[in-house]
């Protein structure tokens, strides 16, 4: 209890609010011997990858929480999605698809868009550069490999921020486990997917910060039009690159919980309280606060506490105070839980949405869709 207490006995939320003055704005140094160690237990880890996936995944879950050693980030993001198994299953596939001349219509929106991403990394600063080509061929591979889905302007940043720690080949194989095993649906035509995580999302920020829920109600700002960019492009584009990367880690271990608990995390402490919503009188001004979030919520640290503290803490609310209280992991969690995800869960919320249920969705119970730590079976094939 006291690891969630302030130096003066205040309470959580009191802690939670004195972190944003204590962390500094710049990305956190991690000490070069601690940075070591961690990859020495990550090398160790990848070369008894599906023992460790088996009988210890508890273990991967807090390591990747605590950030994954940079020079090692791309080949466990490859093993956490399943990439690997996947593109081990499928060899030479992905050069049957890069010198596939591909659909012209999808190949002029694709080229459209190189530009616009990371235009001043080095990766992608010059144009028919490397980058921009592994980008173009990433992206193509996958409208023929998804011709039914094509190509959304969302998987651009995506699979650019892959390229960035790994090689095309590796980059395609854990773009299609995120398209199809982390967030499906996100990219599809109609994005009926993303509609229904918005609805979801705004229904559990009920709970987590009334406040914040009665001003959007109020105000009619639909969730697509704050969280669309925020889940379909991973945050990638909204974060600072720090908190990207620390988010991704938990992401592509635990699942798109994770985007909820990043979105929730990010309303609650814009919109939160009555102090911050003096400027707020409409849509335009609401929309203009969560485009401008301001840095102390998006530092990496505020942010990874905030989202580690989820797992363990149990939102309830009541007229006049939003209480929190550690759970003990044994009981039984009920609606309110903000972890415990299941697969039929999601299906359920999902369900529920589209039949108008009142109480659609009362927590992040079953969110995700399909645990990304499940390795795809031996028999998968494209």
């Amino acid at each position: 209890m006291s690891n969630f207490l302030g130096e003066d006995g205040g309470t959580l939320f009191d802690y939670s609010y004195q972190l944003c003055c204590v962390f500094p704005l710049r990305a956190e140094e991690i000490p070069s011997d601690v940075l070591r160690q961690r990859e020495l237990k990550w090398l160790e880890m990848l070369k008894s990858w599906d023992k460790w996936m088996a009988k210890k995944h508890k273990k991967v879950k807090e390591r990747c929480q605590k950030g994954i050693p940079p020079s090692l980030r791309g080949r466990a993001w490859l093993y956490l999605t399943g990439g690997k198994a996947k593109k081990e299953q499928n060899r030479s596939k992905f050069e049957e698809l890069k010198n596939h001349p591909g659909d012209p219509k999808w190949l002029d929106v694709i080229e459209r868009d190189l530009h616009r991403q990371f235009p001043f990394h080095e990766m992608f600063a010059s144009k028919g550069g490397l980058g921009q080509q592994d980008l173009l061929d990433v992206l193509k591979a996958y409208t023929v490999y998804r011709s039914e889905e094509g190509y959304c302007q969302a998987q651009a940043p995506i699979a650019a921020l892959l390229l960035m720690h790994m090689p095309a080949e590796d980059a395609f194989w854990t773009l299609v486990q995120i398209c199809e095993k982390y967030i499906p649906g996100y990219y599809s035509t109609g994005l009926e997917a993303i509609q229904l995580d918005g609805e979801i999302l705004f229904s559990m920020l009920r709970r987590v910060s009334p406040v914040a829920h009665r001003h959007l109600k109020k105000q009619n700002v639909e969730p697509v039009l704050y969280m669309t960019e925020w889940f379909m492009c991973a945050f990638c584009r909204t974060l600072p690159w720090a908190s990207v990367l620390r988010v991704w880690d938990m992401f592509l271990c635990e699942g798109v919980k994770i985007l909820f608990k990043v979105g929730l995390v990010l309303l609650k402490y814009s919109l939160g309280t009555q102090e911050k919503l003096k400027g707020c009188h409409g849509l335009y001004e609401t929309m203009e606060l969560l485009r401008s979030i301001n840095p102390q919520y998006t530092h990496e640290a505020f942010l990874v506490h905030e989202v580690r503290l989820q797992s363990v803490l149990s939102y309830s609310y009541s007229p006049n105070l939003l209480t929190f209280w550690i759970l003990n992991p044994f009981l039984d969690c009920g609606s309110h839980s903000l972890s415990g995800v299941s697969d039929n869960g999601a299906k359920d919320l999902r369900k529920r949405h589209r039949e108008g249920a009142p109480n659609s969705a009362a927590s992040l119970e079953g969110v995700s869709r399909r645990s990304p730590l499940q390795v795809p079976s031996k028999d998968a094939r494209c």
